[in-house]
């Protein structure tokens, strides 16, 4: 394990950090973009022909989570269905488009909790559908991947 890290963190070069690198995903249009859409949550991707890269990046706005803590809890299971997808890493799943950037937001207002109530429907509902719409993005990847390789 690294000094100051944990060991299945993702490096500091796999995040999206900067409001231009968003834009730049989120404004993509064309050949190799995939937008998908959930009950939750939508992915907009980048995909294109490169270096073995995956990069991603998560927003969960305040307009529809009010509370930091709901919006950091959207986050870590986000980011627990990223870190657990074939999508983050490429070297595994061997594809033509081996550049990927892609950007999860959060698309539906997330339910305050009455007090004491329990959150576990919640968490499950909204990991599985972050772990739907990551696996739509690789059966649209092997698509992709099988016109490359027809043309």
């Amino acid at each position: 394990m690294a000094l100051g890290g944990r060991a299945n963190s993702f490096p500091q070069k796999a995040k999206i950090k900067k409001s231009q690198d968003f834009l730049t995903v989120l404004k993509a249009r064309g050949k190799g973009v995939v937008r998908l859409s959930g009950q939750w949550f939508e992915l907009k991707a980048v995909l294109t022909q490169g270096k073995v890269s995956s990069r991603f990046g998560l927003t969960v706005g305040k307009h529809f989570s009010k509370r930091s803590v709901d919006r950091n809890l959207v986050k870590r299971i986000l980011r627990e269905a990223i870190r657990h997808s074939v999508l983050t890493h490429p070297a595994e799943s061997p594809s033509a488009l081996q550049s990927r950037t892609f950007v999860l937001r959060l698309k539906k207002k997330v339910p305050v909790p009455a007090e004491g109530a329990c959150l576990n429907s919640l968490k499950k509902e909204l990991s599985e559908d972050a772990n739907r719409l990551l696996s739509q993005l690789e059966a649209r990847i092997q698509v992709l991947d099988q016109g490359k390789k027809d043309d």
